[in-house]
């Protein structure tokens, strides 16, 4: 089973227990519906419930595990990885192309595009918003134009019908 990291525990808060996690996956919207999170206290990773995580920033959450509720065993997770299992990350996102926003777009030919910056949802249809040779690009996220959804390395790659790059010349 493989593992994404999601972010990682940098202090106690208070003296029951909680913990403040910097939270490095772009899409907070993931945490509504997960119920454990598997630390990186050996191998393989332990998984630790959830009692309570709210996101206070765009990249911090307050997080209370179940059975952790002193300040000395929640600072005995600080330097901790935060990590889901790929199938479990996979399944939280949230559903669409949002959980494509950060990801790096990349060509079935293997060139690159850029990161993307951006998710436009418009009606029925998404573009992915990137920047490429200083110009906005809107690529529209298509089932019928993604080969892989590489989830390990967040890399979306896609195949593009012709012109659609030089649509804009």
């Amino acid at each position: 089973m493989g593992f994404i990291e999601i972010g990682y525990i940098y202090k106690s808060h208070g003296y029951k227990g909680n913990v403040l996690a910097k939270i490095t996956e772009p899409n907070p919207d993931l945490f509504h519906s997960i119920d454990a999170i598997f630390l990186d206290i050996s191998t393989p990773p332990v998984p630790f419930f959830c009692e309570r995580f709210t996101i206070q920033k765009k990249d911090q959450a307050l997080i209370h595990f179940e059975d952790i509720n002193s300040e000395e065993e929640a600072k005995s997770l600080i330097g901790k990885k935060l990590l889901l299992p790929d199938e479990v990350y996979h399944k939280a996102e949230i559903d669409g192309p949002k959980r494509f926003k950060g990801w790096q777009l990349k060509l079935d030919d293997g060139s690159e595009l850029g990161k993307i910056e951006d998710i436009e949802e418009t009606g029925a249809s998404a573009f992915a918003i990137l920047f490429f040779d200083d110009d906005e690009l809107f690529i529209p996220i298509h089932d019928d134009f993604i080969v892989k959804e590489d989830i390990a390395n967040k890399t979306l790659i896609m195949k593009l019908p012709d012109g659609i790059l030089n649509i804009n010349d």
